[in-house]
């Protein structure tokens, strides 16, 4: 059984996307049923969530790579803050 979607979205977005869909071989149609075959089978979606992130959460964070002294934020990994992170805030219980 088939059934159908109606999307709103702003018209200049629809137009860009739907040249570069069709440049790869795709019309929007088929684009948004592919999406959601791969959301079914994989129950994710295929590109990062958006998270809303509070301002108290922001300044938080920031806080913590101030308090890390790193004047170039470009030379530490996401691994390395999260390495620090977790130093600070359990070796500050000990």
């Amino acid at each position: 059984m088939e059934s159908m979607l109606t999307v709103r979205l702003d018209s200049e977005i629809k137009e860009k996307a739907t040249l570069i869909l069709r440049s790869e071989g795709y019309s929007p149609s088929a684009a948004v049923r592919e999406l959601f075959e791969y959301v079914a089978k994989n129950q994710t979606l295929p590109f990062a969530k958006k998270r809303n992130v509070s301002q108290a959460e922001i300044k938080h964070r920031l806080a913590a790579l101030e308090r890390m002294q790193i004047s170039d934020l470009s030379t530490i990994s996401d691994t390395e803050v999260k390495d620090m992170r977790m130093k600070e805030r359990y070796e500050a219980h000990d």
